[in-house]
């Protein structure tokens, strides 16, 4: 077996068993299609149909979605998925599984390009060849990169294009690869239309890396000037659409500066404590005109918070139950990877670029409300395991006695499996059973049976507060609705907050049942709370955990 031969099988039996991990049962884990994968599902397939999207917007650069405007470059790559599979959660989700595949082969790329030879450090010498290769297989194994990969978002995409656009620019001023350096010039253009938060990292990562190689690019020549027309090219369009009013729509909404009232009002009784007691450095600290600062500080530094990235509760957002986003055994091989870092011999403008993507990752949650946030700030991730992978790979090549590394290794296999089977029960078992309800799961449920009776009344009121949030999208997603025929109805108008719908026969508001006409003719589908206790209950669908959801009341 040749050497080369024996990489390519370990990197591929990688990505093979990362595959394994992402596909299976994907089309019930997570239990349903969420709401933002119905919309990209649903306008993905108008596009597909129409060239227009579910607004009538011909070819959108932004992805309305519920007025909330975000990035619409994923969905294009829905598009030639749902011509393949159909519209359904799987076709939304198969290409965020492919990019994901390939962030991982890309971290495997990247850090032997940037570390090229073995490292030395204390008299030890560590093997790249196994530095990538562990790189790789923590991000393949990660929970963090499992969990959102299986969701058909945007974000894997983002971080696709962010870490791809590093690979190439490193590509080209290391190599001296024309071609790589016009190609990262494309991909960075493009990540302005990935994902929220690649708005915020791309410009201090390529502002950092054209400082620090600055002497490289120079002596590409004049490849340098077809790379900023292509940048420009593909930037200026998402950059323009990005600072339009709709496109500050998003950031106004979720802004952590417009919802800061409760942190100021703190500040506020904090400031004047101070005073009262004559407290000279809480006056100063407590002051009004810093409120933002520490706040953003504040929301910047919980992204560090050891019980968040390494332990978890029941319950909570982009997390599998009991679980970090982290496996806990990583978290002192990642301060060893972090510290080590610095005592490698290995050129200080690569130990400043992977040191300063660490420390940017968190900004773009730090600006928004509900910090931290695993989506936001999923930047983080190949450096983590880039600094992982180090303090593992230096702790194993640390020792010299064969005997020792044989009972090191045996100890991190079982710890690692220990972990990974935890998080396997959580994410497959627990995960789909006690978190159905952030996927709206009753309300795909109650859609697929209103799709196959909504012709047998002549009136179908669906709420669209609480379990049948946005029920319209979930409805026209299920129904398959025809794209061309909606829209000569008037397509969307508004898909915000309890905005009423009206598709055809069926009604999309509040039901308020003292009200409603009681007749034969209308079904009503809302939460069992709508109805009262005389409701002729017709069909139920609840949680898997027995939590109530979605009734269907009809007369006979």
């Amino acid at each position: 077996m040749t050497k080369i031969f024996r990489n390519n099988v370990i990197i591929l039996l990688i990505i093979f068993i990362a595959g394994v991990l992402r596909l299976w049962s994907l089309s019930s884990v997570p239990p349903s299609p969420s709401l933002d994968e119905v919309s990209i599902g649903y306008n993905a397939y108008a596009i597909l149909k129409t060239g227009r999207d579910e607004y009538g917007t011909f070819l959108p650069l932004l992805l309305r979605a519920y007025d909330d405007w975000r990035p619409a470059l994923y969905v294009y790559f829905v598009v030639p998925s749902i011509a393949i599979f159909g519209l359904n959660a799987f076709a939304v989700r198969i290409p965020s599984v492919l990019f994901s595949l390939a962030t991982v082969y890309l971290t495997y790329k990247l850090v032997i390009l940037l570390f090229k030879n073995d490292l030395h450090v204390f008299g030890r010498v560590i093997s790249v060849r196994w530095l990538s290769y562990t790189s790789a297989m923590t991000v393949a194994f990660s929970p963090w990169h499992i969990y959102l990969s299986r969701l058909g978002h945007e974000v894997n995409l983002g971080l696709f294009v962010t870490v791809f656009s590093v690979y190439l620019f490193f590509l080209g001023v290391l190599k001296r690869n024309r071609v790589a350096f016009c190609i990262s010039a494309v991909m960075f253009g493009l990540g302005f239309s990935t994902y929220q938060s690649e708005k915020v990292v791309l410009p201090i990562l390529l502002t950092t890396l054209g400082i620090l190689f600055r002497l490289e690019i120079v002596k590409l020549g004049k490849s340098v000037l077809l790379a900023v027309f292509l940048f420009l090219l593909f930037s200026v369009p998402a950059a323009v659409v990005t600072f339009s009013p709709v496109g500050l729509t998003r950031f106004e909404g979720t802004s952590v500066f417009s919802s800061s009232q409760k942190f100021s009002e703190d500040s506020a009784i904090n400031l004047l404590h101070a005073k009262e007691g004559g407290n000279s450095i809480g006056k100063i600290y407590y002051n009004r005109r810093l409120v933002p600062l520490r706040l953003l500080v504040a929301q910047y530094v919980s992204h560090f918070n050891p019980r968040w990235l390494f332990f978890g509760s029941a319950r909570e957002d982009h997390k599998v139950p009991h679980l970090g986003l982290l496996y806990a055994f990583e978290a002192p091989f990642l301060v060893i990877g972090m510290c080590l870092l610095f005592f490698l011999r290995l050129e200080r403008r690569i130990k400043f670029f992977l040191t300063l993507w660490f420390f940017s990752a968190p900004l773009p949650a730090s600006i928004t409300t509900g910090a931290p946030h695993a989506m936001r700030s999923f930047t983080f991730l190949p450096s983590v395991e880039i600094f992982v992978s180090l303090g593992l790979v230096f702790a194993f090549f640390f020792i010299k006695n064969l005997k020792a590394r044989v009972v090191l290794g045996a100890m991190l296999t079982i710890v690692f499996i220990y972990a990974f089977l935890q998080f396997i029960f959580g994410y497959f078992v627990i995960f789909p059973n006690t978190q159905a309800d952030s996927f709206q799961s009753v309300l795909s449920s109650a859609m697929q049976f209103v799709t196959e009776n909504d012709q047998k009344y002549k009136t179908v009121v669906i709420s669209n507060q609480e379990n049948l949030y946005q029920s319209y999208m979930f409805y026209l997603f299920v129904k398959k609705y025809d794209p061309s025929k909606y829209l000569s109805e008037g397509g969307t108008s508004s898909g915000g907050y309890a905005v009423e719908h009206r598709i055809g026969s069926l009604q999309f508001r509040p039901i308020s049942w003292q009200n409603e006409e009681k007749s034969n003719t209308i079904l009503y589908v809302g939460n069992k709370e709508d109805f009262g206790t005389g409701a002729n209950i017709l069909k139920e669908f609840s949680y898997p955990d027995g939590k109530g959801g979605v009734v269907l009341v009809a007369y006979d």
